[in-house]
């Protein structure tokens, strides 16, 4: 879903509940990119997929406004490494690359 263009909904000011912009996420430096955010399978958080692109190690950091969640962790040249933000402010899991198993804290 990240590799598609967004959809623009074309809107005019109106009063309401929420900001007239918005971040949804980011993420720091530019060689650590998203392929995968989704919720997880047992619907019990959410599954983030980084992967580094320069090949060269790097300290990934990613900010979720949304979810008030900010997530910190260390990408080797060219590594894919797949999370799980648990609901209600646990530390993200590493899991394996089928979302199947957890491997320990990222």
């Amino acid at each position: 879903m990240l590799t598609e263009r967004p959809v623009v909904i074309p809107e005019t000011y109106h009063d309401g509940a929420f900001a007239p912009a918005a971040s949804f996420m980011q993420v720091e430096p530019a060689n650590a990119q998203v392929t995968v955010f989704k919720r997880a399978e047992d619907n019990h958080g959410y599954v983030l997929r980084l992967v580094e692109t320069h090949g060269h190690p790097v300290q990934a950091q990613v900010n979720l406004p949304g979810l008030d969640r900010q997530i910190q962790t260390g990408l080797g040249a060219f590594e894919i490494k797949t999370l799980l933000i648990p609901d209600g402010g646990g530390a993200a899991q590493l899991l394996n690359l089928t979302e199947l198993e957890v491997l320990g804290e990222a």
